[in-house]
C-alpha cells in the first residue's frame, strides 16, 4: 500500500458511514490533549515507567522501589498496593486486565514476575529468573490469555517467555526460538513500551551500540514462535535506536520512536513507519517528533492514525498515521498508554507524577 492508498482509506474512515463533515484538524487535536491533560499527586516519589490503563476510572501503574499504584477513582486517590518482598526491584512493567487483576515484572536480576487476583491486596510469585545476565525490557499482553515478554541477549539471543492463560503461568522460549541479536544490540525499558502485539504480529524494538548503525525491530507473525530482523532508519547506539512501538489495523499500520536518551533536545531519527506490517521502514514525509521519545501510544477515539509519543523533553501527536508529528505542550513523561475502552489517555514520568486526558470520540 503506497501513502496516497492509505490516506485514502483514512478518508474514508474519517469521513464516510453517515458522517458530513471533516474529523478535528491536527491542531485541534493537539488542544485537546492539551487542555484535558490533569495531573495527579500520588503520594511517591518514585519514578512510574510501568502503566496500564482501564478506563477514565480505573489504572494502574509501577516503577522504582518495587512501587505499584492503583486508582478507582480517576485518579484523585491512590492506593499503594506495592508487593511486600519486591522493595528493591525496579518494576518497570505491568499490565491489568481490570480493577483487580494485574501482572507485574521486573526488569532486572533477579526478574520477578508476580500476579494478583484482588486488586492489589496480595501477590503470588509467577515466574523468577535469577540469572545475573536477564534484563527485561517489556511485558504486553492481549485479551484474557496471552502475553509475552522479552529481555536482552544472552549468549547472542534475545529471552522471550510468554504465557497462554492470563499470566498465571509463564514459559521461556527455548534459545533457538528466540532472535538472534547483534552483538551490543539490546532494548530499552524506558517505558514498557518496547514491545507491541496485534493478533498473532509481536514487534520488538531494539538498539545498541551494534556497529550497524541503524536499529532493528525484531517482527513474528506467529505470536513468538518465530521471527525476522527488519532495519529501521533510527540510529542505534548505546544510547540511542527503537524506544516504543505501536501497531493499529491488524498489525498492518506500525508506529516507532525513540532518538538519543542522552540528547533528549535532538529531535534527528525520533520516529520511523511502517504500512506494510513491519516489513519496510521508513521516516516521516514531514517534521517527526521534536525530541527524544521513550513512549508511544494510538488513540483510535480521535481518529484513524491518531498517536501520542511522549519523553523527558515533550510530546507530539500524529494524526495522519505517522507521516508528520506536531508538538503538544504536555510536559516531561515515560509512558503513554490509551484506556483499555478508548475513552481516555494515561501519563506516568519521573518522581511519582501521573496525568489523564478523557477524550472525546470522534469515531
Amino acid at each position: 500500500m503506497r501513502w496516497i492508498e492509505l490516506a485514502v482509506t483514512v478518508m474514508i474512515v474519517l469521513g464516510t458511514a453517515g458522517c458530513s463533515h471533516a474529523g478535528p484538524s491536527a491542531d485541534q487535536i493537539a488542544r485537546t490533549l492539551r487542555e484535558g491533560l490533569i495531573e495527579f499527586a500520588t503520594g511517591t516519589d518514585a519514578g512510574l515507567r510501568g502503566l496500564s490503563a482501564i478506563d477514565t476510572q480505573t489504572a494502574w501503574a509501577s516503577g522504582s522501589g518495587g512501587t505499584i499504584l492503583r486508582t478507582t477513582t480517576g485518579g484523585l486517590s491512590w492506593r499503594n498496593v506495592s508487593i511486600a518482598d519486591a522493595a528493591g526491584l525496579d518494576l518497570r512493567m505491568i499490565h491489568a486486565f481490570d480493577a483487580d487483576r494485574a501482572c507485574a515484572l521486573s526488569a532486572g536480576s533477579p526478574a520477578r514476575l508476580y500476579r494478583t487476583e484482588n486488586g492489589g491486596a496480595t501477590w503470588t510469585l509467577v515466574y523468577e529468573d535469577r540469572r545475573p545476565e536477564i534484563f527485561f525490557d517489556a511485558m504486553r499482553l492481549e485479551g484474557e490469555d496471552f502475553g509475552i515478554a522479552f529481555g536482552d541477549p544472552i549468549d547472542g539471543r534475545l529471552q522471550i517467555i510468554s504465557t497462554r492463560d492470563g499470566g498465571r503461568t509463564w514459559r521461556p522460549h527455548g534459545q533457538e526460538s528466540c532472535p538472534a541479536s547483534l552483538p551490543g544490540e539490546a532494548g530499552f525499558a524506558a517505558s514498557n513500551s518496547a514491545l507491541a502485539i496485534s493478533g498473532r504480529t509481536v514487534c520488538i524494538g531494539l538498539g545498541g551500540a551494534t556497529g550497524v548503525g541503524v536499529a532493528r525491530i525484531a517482527m513474528s507473525g506467529d505470536r513468538g514462535q518465530s521471527w525476522v530482523m527488519r532495519e529501521t532508519p533510527l540510529a542505534a547506539s548505546a544510547s540511542s535506536g527503537v524506544f516504543s512501538v505501536a501497531l493499529a489495523d491488524g498489525g498492518r499500520l506500525a508506529l516507532a520512536v525513540g532518538g538519543n536518551y542522552l540528547v533528549p533536545d535532538d529531535g534527528s531519527g525520533t520516529a520511523a513507519v511502517s504500512i506494510d506490517g513491519g516489513k519496510s521502514w521508513r521516516v516521516p514525509d514531514g517534521p517527526g517528533p521534536r525530541g527524544y521519545r521513550s513512549g508511544l501510544a494510538f488513540i483510535p477515539s480521535l481518529g484513524a492514525g491518531v498517536a501520542l509519543a511522549v519523553g523527558p523533553s515533550g510530546a507530539d501527536v500524529t494524526t495522519d498515521s505517522g507521516r508528520s508529528w506536531l508538538p503538544v505542550a504536555l510536559g516531561a513523561w515515560h509512558a503513554v498508554q490509551t484506556s483499555r475502552d478508548g475513552s481516555s489517555v494515561w501519563v506516568s514520568g519521573a518522581a511519582g507524577r501521573v496525568g489523564r486526558i478523557v477524550v472525546p470520540d470522534h469515531r
